[in-house]
């Protein structure tokens, strides 16, 4: 187990997993989003990490989509 993740939260675990995964360049991008039992299915989220946030993310995948419609 990677040191970080002791005494973690499975949300922390999650944030420092993809965050490596995107900073070693495994990842072109990820993001994450966390929602309680009551408020997820009324859409409230929460994004814990700036590096993480969906924003991001649609900004990657919508700029692949132009590019492949591009070529």
């Amino acid at each position: 187990m990677f040191p970080d993740f002791r005494e973690a939260s499975y949300a922390r675990r999650y944030e420092l997993l993809l965050t490596k995964l995107v900073r070693d360049r495994l990842y072109d991008s990820a993001c994450l989003l966390l929602s309680g039992a009551e408020s997820g299915p009324a859409g409230d989220y929460r994004e814990p990490s700036a590096e993480l946030r969906f924003p991001q993310l649609w900004e990657l995948l919508a700029a692949r989509a132009r590019a492949a419609l591009e070529t």
